[in-house]
C-alpha cells in the first residue's frame, strides 16, 4: 500500500477512498485483537495455571499450611483438588476461581503470577495479612470479582482495575492505601459492568473524581473512613441505580448536591462526620426508597425541610450536631415508618409538635440541646414502642405529663434535665406496683418487677414534692433535684425503713439534701409544699 492523494490533495490509504479505509482499518484491528486473544488462550492451560499458582505461593508465608498445592499435579484434578482453587469443567479445564479468604497468609502478592491466570473470574484474598502493593492484574480481562479487602496493602489504588471491562465487584477497603482515587468511569477506565466499588477505610486523600458519576450500573459505593476532601460531585446524581452511598468520616466540604435526589433507588445515604455546609436539600423528599438519612456531625445550617416528610419509607433521620434552626416541622408526623429521629445539638426553637405522637414505629426521639419552649405534649404517651425520650437542655416548661411513663411500657430512658419544668414527679407512675413493708422484710414485694429504666430530671428548679418510691432505682441523680424555694426533699416517709432504697440511691445521690452518709432516711424531710405554679 502507499500513501498518496488525488488531484484535490485528499489523502487515501493504498488508493482507497476514506469512506472505505476507516471500516477496513477497524476490521483489521478487530481481527488482530481476536488473533492475539486466541494465541494468548492457546498459550495457557491448566498446566501453566498450576505453574502460576506455585509461583504465587512461593513468595508467601503460610503459617497454617493451608495451601496443599502439590508440585507436579494439576490444580484442576478433581480427585485431588487444590485448596481454594476451582476450575472450569470439561476438556481444557482452567482455574476460574481462587478463594483464599481468611487463610492468615502473609507477605507480598506476586501479581505477574496472578496475571497469567487468564481464565480467572473470581479472586478472593480478603482478611489475610498481605502487605506491599495491591496486586495489579489488569490484564486478567475476564475477572468479575476482585477482593483484596482487610489486609495491609500499601501504595495506591491499582488504576488497571479500570481496564477490567467485565469487573462487577471491587472490594479494596480496610487497607492502608494512600494517594487518590483513579478517575474510574472515564474514557480510559470505563468499567461498564461495575456494581460495587468498596474503597472504605484507607488513607486515601484528594477529591472525589466526578467521573465516578459515569458508572451508571453502580449499586454500592462505600468510600467512608478515608481522608477525602473537596465537595460531593453533582455528577453523582447520574448514578440512578445506586442503593447505598456511604461517604461518612472524611473531610468533605461544600454543600450537599440536590442532584442526589435523582437517585430514586437510593436506600441509604450516610454523609455524617464531615465538614459539609449549607442546607439539607428539600428535593430529598422525592427519594421515596430512602430508608436512612445520616447527615449528623457536619456544619449544616437553615431549617429542616418539611418536604422530608414525603420520604414515606424513611426509618432513620439523624441530623444532630449541626447548626440547624427554625422549628421541628409537624409534617414529620407523617413518616409512619420512622424508628429514630435525632435532631439534638442544633438551634431549633418553637414547641414540640404533638403531631410526632402519630409516629407509631418510633423508638428514639432525641431533641435535646436545642432551644425548644412550651410544654411537653402529653400525646407523646401514644408512642407505644418508644424506648428513649431525650429532651434535656431546652427551655421546656410546665409539668411532666404522667403519660410519659404510664403509657410507655418500653421506655428505657427519659431525660428531662436542664429545663424549666415544675410540679411533682407524677405519683401515678407507681400505680402498677405495690409497696409492701413489714417488720421482717426490707424489700418491697414487687421490687424485682420494677421496670429497668433511667430518669434524669436535675436542674429543673421548679420540681417539688416527694419522690415516688418506684422511681428510686430509676432516677439518675436525685441530689440535683433541688427545690430550695419549696423546701421539699427526697422520698415518701415509709421508705425510711427500706434498706434496698438506700442501696439503690447511695450517699452521693442525696448530695445537697438533708441526708448524707447515713443508712437511714429517718432524718430526711420527706414532705413539703408543692403546688402547680412555677417558681419565681
Amino acid at each position: 500500500p502507499r500513501l498518496g492523494g488525488d488531484a484535490c490533495g485528499e489523502r487515501v490509504w493504498g488508493g482507497m477512498s476514506p469512506a472505505l479505509s476507516a471500516p477496513l482499518a477497524a476490521l483489521l484491528v478487530g481481527l488482530l485483537a481476536s488473533a492475539l486473544s486466541v494465541a494468548r488462550a492457546q498459550a495457557f492451560d491448566e498446566t501453566t495455571d498450576g505453574v502460576a499458582l506455585q509461583a504465587f505461593r512461593a513468595r508467601l508465608v503460610d503459617p497454617g499450611t493451608r495451601l496443599n498445592w502439590t508440585e507436579g499435579t494439576s490444580p484442576c484434578n478433581a480427585s485431588a483438588p487444590w485448596t481454594g482453587v476451582a476450575c472450569t469443567s470439561g476438556p481444557g479445564a482452567r482455574v476460574r476461581s481462587l478463594d483464599l479468604y481468611n487463610f492468615q497468609l502473609q507477605g507480598p502478592v506476586y501479581a505477574p503470577a496472578l496475571s497469567n491466570l487468564t481464565a480467572l473470574k473470581y479472586l478472593e484474598l480478603g482478611s489475610n495479612l498481605f502487605n506491599g502493593s495491591m496486586p495489579d492484574i489488569g490484564y486478567t480481562v475476564n475477572l468479575e470479582e476482585y477482593r483484596t479487602y482487610s489486609n495491609k496493602f500499601t501504595g495506591t489504588v491499582p488504576p488497571s482495575l479500570g481496564l477490567m471491562s467485565n469487573l462487577v465487584n471491587a472490594f479494596i477497603g480496610i487497607n492502608k492505601l494512600d494517594g487518590t482515587i483513579p478517575p474510574f468511569g472515564s474514557a480510559a477506565y470505563p468499567m461498564p459492568s461495575l456494581h460495587r466499588l468498596h474503597i472504605d477505610n484507607n488513607l486515601l486523600s484528594g477529591t472525589l473524581p466526578p467521573e465516578l458519576g459515569n458508572l451508571v450500573n453502580l449499586r454500592y459505593m462505600p468510600i467512608y473512613g478515608c481522608k477525602l476532601t473537596g465537595s460531593i460531585p453533582a455528577s453523582f446524581g447520574n448514578l440512578t441505580n445506586l442503593i447505598k452511598f456511604e461517604a461518612y468520616s472524611n473531610l468533605l466540604t461544600g454543600t450537599i448536591p440536590p442532584e442526589l435526589a435523582r437517585i430514586t433507588s437510593l436506600e441509604r445515604l450516610d454523609l455524617f462526620n464531615n465538614l459539609l455546609t449549607g442546607t439539607i436539600p428539600p428535593e430529598f423528599g422525592r427519594m421515596r426508597s430512602l430508608l436512612q438519612l445520616m447527615v449528623y456531625a457536619n456544619k449544616l445550617t437553615g431549617s429542616i425541610p418539611p418536604q422530608l416528610a414525603d420520604m414515606s419509607n424513611l426509618r432513620y433521620l439523624n441530623a444532630w450536631d449541626n447548626s440547624l434552626s427554625g422549628t421541628v416541622p409537624p409534617q414529620l408526623g407523617r413518616m409512619a415508618e420512622l424508628v429514630e429521629l435525632r435532631l439534638a445539638h442544633n438551634q431549633l426553637s418553637g414547641t414540640i409538635p404533638p403531631e410526632l405522637s402519630t409516629l407509631s414505629s418510633l423508638a428514639t426521639l432525641d431533641l435535646s440541646s436545642n432551644a425548644l419552649t412550651g410544654t411537653i405534649p402529653s400525646q407523646l404517651g401514644q408512642l407505644s414502642v418508644l424506648n428513649s425520650l431525650l429532651l434535656s437542655n431546652n427551655r421546656l416548661s410546665g409539668v411532666i405529663p404522667p403519660s410519659l411513663r404510664v403509657d410507655l411500657p418500653q421506655l428505657g430512658a427519659l431525660e428531662l434535665a436542664y429545663n424549666l419544668l415544675h410540679g411533682n414527679l407524677p405519683p401515678l407512675w407507681c400505680a402498677p406496683y405495690t409497696l409492701a413493708v413489714s417488720v421482717n422484710r426490707s424489700t418491697p414485694e414487687s421490687a424485682a418487677l420494677l421496670p429497668k429504666w433511667t430518669l434524669t430530671v436535675y436542674r429543673n428548679g421548679g420540681l417539688c414534692g416527694a419522690v415516688p418510691w418506684c422511681l428510686i432505682p430509676a432516677i439518675d441523680i436525685l441530689g440535683v433535684t433541688e427545690h430550695p424555694l419549696r423546701g421539699t426533699y427526697l422520698v415518701e416517709p415509709e421508705l425510711g425503713r427500706l434498706d434496698w432504697a438506700w442501696t439503690a440511691m447511695g450517699p452521693s445521690t442525696l448530695a445537697n439534701n438533708t441526708v448524707s452518709g447515713t443508712n437511714s432516711f429517718s432524718s430526711a424531710r420527706t414532705q413539703g409544699l408543692c403546688d402547680a405554679t412555677p417558681p419565681r
